[in-house]
């Protein structure tokens, strides 16, 4: 009888234990989802303290690491979720989400490669629009060119009308000097786009990219790449870059105020703007906004010294 109230209170407790445990994760995954991360943070930290290898709670406190941006908690924490989860159906959704995730934190800290593979984990699990033009944009970013085509024509067997798809086949385009496809490619974006004010944006730059033909056949640094000293190159070229910064600048001042902003962007080695200074401001709002929208370019090809990458300053005018 002793043997058996011992029996059934050790039952009880595990039960009571792990009703609690489940009400920790509804807790938690709600202040989450309603965007209290201190909140969620605070819960599932704490249940790592009696529980270290908790892989759903290592996986959040990953995930609220890349909200806070910092990179490198956020990688720890998710690669060891990802260790302790087994890669089977029953884990699929959240063994997708922790890849999806731990991509944005390889973005944070600058290794657009290593995100470009855990993009090709979740296509494994889950080859759909997203994830294929997710993959795509990284491989565009990193003049990935055949990879990045194949990615974009994987979204459009998807999705035949998909806008994003277009707008990243006409940026890998222009990078191969293709500039036909790149126009058409624009052209087709502009089709399917839902939005007017976008339209007008994809087939300003099928316009522009018809003018750029002429620009890339006839500029000597186009036709030879093998310079000792390279600049710093956004995908698609000057062009491409100024309508980018421009278009961000519209985005976040309205009306137009007419005045141009210049920054100098020190591009590092690894293509990213690392820093950034005014050189002819405005005042203190709008050069803020054009230091905010040069820190979050995305990534170029580094200036190149004697072949290898370098560090290089660059200045990009924008125009609010």
């Amino acid at each position: 009888m002793k043997t058996f109230r011992l029996i059934a209170m050790v039952v009880a407790m595990l039960f009571a234990t792990a009703l609690q445990a489940e009400s920790l994760y509804e807790k938690g995954a709600n202040a989450y989802n309603n965007g209290d991360y201190a909140r969620a943070l605070e819960i599932f930290e704490k249940q790592l303290k009696s529980h270290p290898n908790d892989n759903y709670a290592l996986g959040y406190v990953g995930a609220i690491a890349v909200i806070n941006k910092e990179a490198d908690k956020a990688i720890e924490n998710l690669n060891k979720a990802i260790t302790r989860t087994s890669d089977d159906e029953d884990n699929a959704e959240f063994w997708v989400w922790l890849h999806d995730t731990l991509a944005t934190a390889h973005l944070l800290a600058g290794d657009t490669i290593a995100a470009i593979d855990d993009m090709s984990v979740v296509i494994d699990w889950q080859p759909d629009v997203y994830s294929y033009d997710r993959r795509g944009t990284l491989r565009q970013n990193m003049h990935l060119n055949e990879e990045a085509l194949a990615d974009f024509n994987e979204v459009l067997n998807l999705d035949p009308e998909n806008v994003n798809a277009y707008v990243g086949l006409g940026y890998v385009y222009i990078n191969m000097h293709e500039r036909e496809r790149a126009s058409d490619s624009f052209l087709y974006a502009a089709k399917f786009e839902p939005d007017a004010e976008n339209r007008e944006r994809w087939l300003k730059i099928a316009e522009d990219v018809k003018e750029l033909q002429w620009e890339v056949e006839n500029t000597e640094r186009d036709v030879t790449p093998e310079d000792e000293f390279q600049y710093p190159v956004f995908v698609g070229g000057r062009n491409a870059l100024l309508t980018y910064v421009n278009n961000e600048a519209a985005n976040r001042v309205q009306p137009p105020l007419g005045v141009k902003v210049v920054v100098d962007c020190l591009v590092d080695q690894k293509g990213y703007v690392a820093e950034a200074k005014i050189v002819e401001g405005h005042n203190e709002e709008i050069d803020a906004i054009a230091i905010e929208i040069c820190k979050a370019l995305p990534v170029f090809r580094p200036a190149m010294v004697e072949n290898e990458p370098a560090d290089c300053w660059y200045q990009i005018p924008i125009k609010f």
